[in-house]
């Protein structure tokens, strides 16, 4: 949870007043939405009652009344803004409501966050905004206590300025203690941060999640489980953390592993989350199911899942790529042709070659859209370059080379073919 000294410095959320039933309304991409989410928990341990969207809407009424219906009735909003968030149309929209209640009425209180050094829209520059460039995946050091204040319009006292000091070494610090862990593949360095902990630490789930996140991308599944049940611990109202622990049962699959994984996950899912992470994870332990039991009700579901993800959040890639490839998996025609024509939709959310700035899970998808569509020799290019890309992420590696195999499985491709792209992973051995 979050620390009671942070508490007591942050100021209580304002009353609601008739016709308000949120304190918060978070505006942003999805391609953000994990370092959202570590926003959302914060806010909610604060005691704020915060509109995240997919968590309210239901497919359909993104950009409909709805989420003008959701401003109105919030007390402030923040636009998190980032180089990802300058061409989508949807948060644009969502920025003109905002910056209507912005000018007309003054108790409304705006808070522009950056994620990264790109521009903010012109009519945000004129508002003093925060900067969390250095906390990329999720909010801490001053930044964090200065929002808390800036959403109920208070400035900072003089003891919240030096508590934010205070924290920010230690912030700063700890982030680049799990980068340099991460790059140089240091499962042990990773766990000695985490178990350390610390001021840092204790603010919000956002470099627990970040330690868990690398443990389960080296390769070290166990470290991960261990990790993210003491997560769940610390904070046992956020939702990030029980993702997490979700995310790294699967990954480990030990006997009772997938049972609990869903048990997570399902409780997550009729509690209303419905973000593509808590979908796409859900997703998952039907396909494990689907592995055990051969049964396809499982495999159409975890189709449907991760379809409903890319749904609600038409530039998730990650749910896109997934829904197109269960797809295809299914093996009608009917079904075929709606794999490749997620595939294609997936394939222009992204460059059509691999880019330094992409992530491994971007990196594989561009090429995994390339093999539902047909093109072989190109797909297998391209993974065998997402994997010399990131060399360190063995787990990632293994995980989509089972995934590739299973779609290789249902595409009757030619065994020379699938051969090369088996040999794609052969880094992972």
């Amino acid at each position: 949870m979050i620390t009671n000294r942070m508490i007591d410095l942050a100021p209580p959320p304002r009353p609601l007043k008739d016709g308000q039933k949120y304190n918060v309304f978070l505006s942003y991409r999805s391609v953000n939405r994990p370092w959202v989410i570590n926003l959302y928990d914060t806010l909610c341990e604060a005691g704020h009652k915060v509109f995240l969207d997919q968590r309210v809407l239901v497919p359909g009424e993104r950009l409909t009344g709805s989420i003008e219906d959701a401003i109105s009735a919030s007390q402030a909003g923040v636009l998190i803004w980032s180089h990802a968030a300058a061409d989508s149309q949807w948060v644009k929209d969502e920025y003109v409501v905002l910056r209507g209640r912005d000018k007309d009425e003054p108790d409304f209180h705006f808070v522009p966050v950056k994620l990264d050094d790109s521009n903010l829209p012109p009519f945000a520059k004129s508002h003093f905004y925060l900067n969390f460039h250095a906390y990329p995946d999720g909010p801490n050091g001053p930044e964090l206590l200065r929002l808390l204040h800036g959403i109920v319009g208070q400035p900072l006292s003089r003891e919240a300025l030096a508590f934010g000091e205070e924290l920010q070494g230690k912030a700063d610090d700890a982030m680049a203690s799990i980068r340099a862990a991460e790059d140089r593949g240091s499962a042990d360095r990773l766990c000695a941060l985490f178990d350390a902990g610390g001021l840092a630490w204790d603010v919000s789930a956002a470099l627990g999640a970040r330690c868990i996140e690398a443990l389960a991308k080296l390769g070290h599944p166990d470290m991960a489980v261990d990790r993210a049940r003491a997560l769940v611990t610390r904070f046992p109202r956020a939702l990030r953390p029980r993702q997490m622990l979700a995310h790294s049962l699967s990954r480990r699959g030990n006997a009772g592993d997938d049972d609990e994984a869903a048990e997570i996950l399902g409780k997550l899912y009729v509690s209303g989350a419905r973000d593509p992470e808590t979908l796409g994870l859900y997703a998952r332990t039907f396909m494990d199911a689907h592995k055990a039991t051969g049964q396809r009700r499982h495999l159409r579901r975890a189709r449907d899942l991760y379809e409903l993800g890319f749904q609600l959040s038409r530039d998730d890639a990650y749910c896109g790529i997934n829904a197109a490839s269960k797809s295809m998996m299914l093996g009608s025609e009917e079904d075929a042709e709606t794999g490749r024509r997620l595939a294609r939709e997936v394939a222009d959310l992204l460059p059509p070659e691999i880019t330094p700035d992409l992530t491994y899970w971007e990196a594989a998808t561009i090429a995994g859209t390339a093999l539902i569509l047909g093109e072989t020799d190109r797909a297998i290019r391209l993974f065998r370059e997402a994997v010399d890309r990131f060399p360190s992420e063995t787990g990632s590696h293994r995980s989509t080379a089972e995934q590739m195999g299973l779609l290789a499985d249902h595409m009757d491709l030619a065994p020379d073919v699938r051969a090369q792209l088996q040999r794609a992973f052969d880094a992972t051995d």
